[in-house]
């Protein structure tokens, strides 16, 4: 197991920060939110934003969407990750870990993927 010590530069850069903040955070109105180290010059994840208590919630500009996924498709092709995605499936039988006794496989975080039973 490798550990990256760069949490908010690896996620702010790979595109995964957008993906957490969109498909976790975002719908619950809250973001993890990054900013750069005034020294070092990386991303840092500095704060979670609390929007709970308005009605809209957190929407990224079109700009900012675009970017996000245009990071995370890079991410992906370049880490081979629709191959991993594969792998992790055959090895464990899920790409998303299901609930305990659950017969449902989630794999609606996967670029391109859906919900469904087995």
């Amino acid at each position: 197991m490798k550990r990256i010590y760069d949490v908010g530069q690896f996620l702010a850069d790979s595109g995964l920060l957008f993906k957490v903040n969109v498909l976790a955070l975002h719908p619950l109105g809250l973001a993890l939110e990054v900013e750069r180290d005034q020294v070092t010059g990386k991303a840092v994840i500095t704060s979670l934003l609390d929007f709970r208590d308005e009605p809209g919630g957190i929407v990224f500009t079109n700009d900012e969407y675009r970017e996000g996924q245009e990071k995370l498709r890079a991410y992906a092709e370049t880490n081979h990750i629709k191959e991993k995605l594969i792998e992790r499936q055959l090895a464990t039988g899920f790409i998303v870990q299901p609930p305990p006794g659950s017969h449902v496989i989630d794999v609606s975080l996967a670029p391109g993927g859906t919900s469904g039973p087995e």
